[in-house]
């Protein structure tokens, strides 16, 4: 499969394991077992420091994704194609949400949105994800995380650093995006998150983009303002979408509200030191 795999043939993932990558059709929810980590995984974005030998490649969605874990920490990299518009369209607007779900079952109870994402179609990539400021209803890419706990109807904004648990890092390198996360299996203190799981536990991860129902409905209810002196012009570019420095849906034609979010399931069985994970379908 490697050989019909679009990714892989113009990228290079986790260069000593990219051959490693497999394909699965017509499943939704990917098992993976997660490799041991040998060493502490930086969640910058740039994916050198992983030495994990299992994954999946999702042909579907055309998107890589690796797990692994050592007696702390999860450790998550997805990666897709610039190109890939089902996953950079949503993740341009919005970043990347991570649902964590340490029973195993799938759940959208508690999450981390990671505010990052790529350039839109056409911008030069090396200008890095311009962030939306001052549109209602649209979150802004600030590079900082959201953590939300629907059953205790909070949210907490958390810097990806890692001073309050998770840590988070992504780029856009040569035509490829790449999200790293870190997030701590236990929670170090009262201020900080921790998935709240073990080694050799299995859990849910659930990954998906794009803006909510509420945050498409105010995306939608936004009426253009004519630019003073202005020609008839929409502002903010093709696309016809809000008003500012980055305008519609990148790639211009589809409003929000007729952008269907991506989302993948993968169920992981977490590592314990000194078992190699393993990778089967479901």
């Amino acid at each position: 499969m490697t050989g019909k795999n679009p990714l892989l043939a113009t990228v290079r993932l986790f260069p000593l394991l990219a051959g490693l990558a497999f394909a699965l059709e017509g499943c939704r929810t990917l098992n993976l077992a997660g490799d041991w980590a040998l060493a502490p995984v930086a969640a910058d974005g740039e994916t050198t420091d992983w030495t994990v030998t299992s994954g999946g490649y999702y042909q579907d969605d055309d998107v890589q994704v690796r797990v692994s874990n050592d007696s702390n920490e999860l450790n998550l990299a997805v990666r897709f194609r610039a190109g890939n518009e089902k996953w950079a369209r949503p993740c341009a607007m919005t970043g990347l949400s991570v649902w964590l779900c340490p029973n195993g079952k799938k759940s959208r109870d508690t999450g981390l949105r990671f505010n990052a994402g790529p350039a839109p179609t056409g911008q030069d990539e090396s200008a890095g994800p311009a962030p939306f400021h001052g549109q209602p209803g649209r979150p802004a890419l600030d590079g900082r995380m959201v953590f939300v706990d629907r059953p205790a109807d909070t949210t907490a904004t958390l810097p990806p650093d890692g001073t309050r648990g998770p840590r988070a890092g992504f780029t856009s390198e040569s035509g490829t995006c790449t999200y790293e996360l870190s997030i701590p299996l236990l929670a170090r203190d009262s201020g900080s998150f921790g998935l709240g799981s073990g080694p050799g536990s299995t859990v849910m991860l659930g990954l998906s983009a794009g803006p909510g129902k509420e945050e498409r409905e105010a995306m939608a209810g936004q009426k253009p303002e004519m630019p003073e002196g202005g020609s008839g012009g929409r502002p903010g570019g093709m696309g016809g979408g809000p008003p500012g420095g980055r305008g519609g849906p990148p790639g211009g034609g589809r409003g929000p509200a007729e952008t269907k979010n991506p989302e993948l399931w993968f169920k992981v069985k977490l590592a314990q030191a000194g078992s190699p994970g393993a990778q089967e379908e479901k």
